[in-house]
């Protein structure tokens, strides 16, 4: 299997946050307040071999640290249950986001972070990684 190796380094308007959600880990850790209440657009990826890899997911958002904590909602639906296997799994999920300005459209950015991370959810993905 061809792995989505992403390499962001010296990438500094890039932030990134490995994802602990209590009931998702085994050490029951939590750092979801750490992550900004801000208008961003945000990928979340699993990792290969300590490498940033395979991003899942790629949105746009008014409150990053509330559609994030959405995600790990089991009761808010979301359209791809792939998607949502891999964030309620124990595996690890790295969130990557770039805080975008009032003056700037979220929907421009959102197209081009989507074009560039290339989400990709699959079954055989998430029994692997």
């Amino acid at each position: 299997m061809k792995h989505n190796i992403l390499n962001l380094d010296g990438e500094s308007q890039l932030r990134r946050l490995v994802l602990l959600q209590s009931e998702n880990n085994i050490e029951r850790r939590d750092n979801l307040d750490l992550i900004p209440e801000a208008r961003a657009v945000y990928a979340i990826c699993g990792r290969v071999n300590g490498d940033l890899a395979n991003p899942r997911y790629v949105g746009k958002t008014d409150n990053l640290q509330q559609s994030i904590r959405n995600h790990f909602d089991k009761a808010f639906i979301e359209d791809d249950s792939c998607f949502k296997v891999f964030v309620l799994s124990i595996k690890t999920k790295e969130l990557v986001y770039q805080l975008v300005p009032d003056n700037y459209s979220l929907f421009v950015k959102y197209k081009e972070w989507k074009e560039r991370f290339r989400p990709n959810c699959t079954e055989e993905l998430n029994k692997i990684h």
